[in-house]
């Protein structure tokens, strides 16, 4: 491609996004890397910030690893109803996914 990139727009879910943040759920927010194999959709991330939801409290944890592949990942995923804005892409605040690998303590 040689123009500009475009701005990536994807439709909102139905729940709102404090919504999908019930006790056990982690929200992971930042990775080191997070590029998904075009070919195979496989991918994997070091997370660098997230957090645990756990009897109400809202717990930092950094390390370990989250991997899968793109295609069985959004089988069951939940988009959040919450829109925002970054950098060139438009859609859900938030998606949920139910079976992903995680690894670390």
């Amino acid at each position: 491609r040689t123009s500009d990139f475009s701005t990536v727009v994807v439709g909102p879910g139905n729940t709102p996004y404090n919504d999908l943040l019930e006790d056990g759920v982690l929200e992971l927010l930042k990775f080191s890397t997070f590029t998904p194999n075009t070919i195979t959709g496989s991918f994997s991330g070091e997370i660098r910030l997230g957090y645990l939801h756990k009897n109400g409290e809202k717990i930092p944890i950094r390390g370990g690893s989250v991997t899968g592949v793109t295609q069985d990942a959004f089988t069951e995923a939940v988009l959040s109803s919450d829109l925002v804005q970054r950098e060139n892409y438009y859609g859900p605040r938030g998606v949920f996914f139910k079976t992903l690998t995680l690894a670390g303590d």
